[in-house]
């Protein structure tokens, strides 16, 4: 077990409650040193007029943190982990109050979430006498955890800005999650929203969320560092390694309507018409042409990637079984960084996900599979179009020969060059970020906060 995964224990194993234990007790100084312990610093500030910022890792949000403040040498980069900031929430509110299940109208209810944002304003006037920060970075405007924490920094005047990670809505889920927004979920208590597309900050606008004046598009910014990579290949050349298939993990709810909630089986009912979407022969079938496809063909590598999260843990058990007996060319990735798995990929497969895009933007040849559900008209408005930039799949045996192909076409060798003309169009209406300059965009507004400030 190595060092990430033995301090992942033991935060949640022990840490986590004693700190519950301490914010029950009320004992705002004793956690603000207890927290402080656990923070890392990744970056120190080194210029003379240093922004220090906190960020609250989770995949693709630590990737956006990074591309826009790393190596940007006034930028001090600190980790505090969620499951800390979810251990003083448990303290005040039962865990059936998840991110989908925020806004209540009973009393004792608002009356806890206000001794909630009471304490933390505490414990952060502790935590600044002994580490300097000026603000806060999430990855969504809405997890509940973190709703008091955002208004606790609000009334210290400690920007708390959600870099919004989740933003890949299609026309079929905009009414659906303006609902969810409006319904479930209460008023962002930050200072900013920062989303990678106009469709995000469009159902925001109409949820009521914030502001509209203050919900930004920004791209995405974690995209940037693909775009460097390519250019960087085409100018200094790059080596073909081994042929090497990428598949990203999707399950029967993939691009779908769900809500995830705290409940026993981990999602809520939804109406009939919505609860009976699914993509379940789909991605049985692709997992299994997969492996199928890594024991035909021993010279290429099959890399099945999943999110590492306890979810894709027990549908991947439910699928392949708890102990499969996979072929010694066949890779499966649990979480971590996407950047090398798509450095070594010759050609990247998956439904309805984001990283479709981080693919296109190295260039890499996509294969989206077009089978059993996933043609249906009933889904149409909940996949993705990516038109002409990608190929499809019309059948479990045409995805596997297409992965197979592709794989070891010499045409496909490195991703290197100028991307095609309808990759970038897709790169710019999904990810917003067609030029590389996000986390520009996302420090321009950050020190514009510092410039507000200073005027006053």
């Amino acid at each position: 077990m190595n060092f990430s995964a033995i301090r992942y224990r033991s935060i949640q194993k022990i840490s986590s409650p004693v700190l519950t234990a301490m914010a029950r007790r009320n004992l705002a100084r004793v956690a603000a040193l207890f927290i402080g312990a656990h923070m890392q610093t990744e970056q120190k500030a080194a210029a003379n007029n240093p922004v220090n910022i906190v960020y609250l890792p989770k995949a693709g949000h630590t990737e956006d943190i990074m591309a826009c403040f790393q190596g940007h040498e006034r930028y001090g980069i600190h980790t505090l982990d969620r499951k800390l900031v979810k251990a003083v929430y448990a303290a005040f509110l039962p865990k059936e109050m998840d991110d989908n299940n925020y806004r209540s109208t009973d009393p004792k209810i608002q009356a806890q979430k206000e001794k909630l944002r009471a304490f933390w304003v505490r414990v952060l006037e502790y935590l600044r006498l002994s580490m300097r920060f000026d603000a806060m970075f999430t990855g969504n405007f809405s997890y509940a955890s973190e709703q008091e924490l955002a208004s606790a920094c609000t009334q210290l005047n400690i920007p708390f800005i959600a870099l919004h990670k989740e933003c890949m809505k299609t026309p079929g889920l905009r009414p659906f999650y303006v609902e969810v927004y409006k319904t479930r979920k209460v008023p962002f208590q930050g200072r900013a929203i920062c989303n990678y597309n106009l469709m995000e900050s469009g159902i925001q606008a109409e949820a009521g969320v914030f502001d509209p004046e203050k919900i930004l598009v920004v791209g995405m910014p974690r995209l940037s560092r693909l775009h460097w990579q390519r250019e960087s290949l085409a100018r200094f050349g790059g080596r073909a390694g081994r042929p090497t298939v990428l598949f990203f993990s999707f399950n029967h709810k993939a691009g779908l309507p769900v809500l995830g909630r705290k409940l026993p089986g981990s999602y809520e009912t939804l109406k009939n018409d919505l609860e009976k979407l699914n993509v379940e022969m789909a991605s049985k079938a692709c997992h299994h042409a997969m492996v199928r496809l890594a024991r035909e063909n021993p010279e290429i590598q099959v890399i099945i990637k999943t999110k590492g999260d306890p979810k894709s843990k027990r549908f991947m058990a439910g699928l392949l079984g708890e102990n499969p007996d996979f072929p010694h060319n066949l890779e499966l990735v649990e979480g971590g960084d996407l950047l090398g798995l798509l450095n070594r990929a010759t050609v990247v497969a998956s439904f309805n996900s984001t990283t479709l895009f981080e693919a296109l933007a190295l260039n890499k040849p996509v294969v989206i599979p077009w089978f059993y559900e996933i043609p249906d008209p009933s889904l149409k408005p909940y996949t993705l179009a990516m038109d002409d930039a990608v190929s499809y799949a019309k059948s479990e045996d045409e995805f596997l020969e297409m992965m197979k192909e592709k794989a070891l076409s010499p045409g496909h060798a490195d991703s290197a060059g100028e991307l095609p003309v309808e990759a970038k169009k897709l790169l710019e209406k999904w990810c917003g970020n067609p030029d590389g300059k996000a986390g520009d965009r996302v420090r321009d507004i950050l020190d514009s906060f510092f410039w507000e400030s200073s005027k006053r």
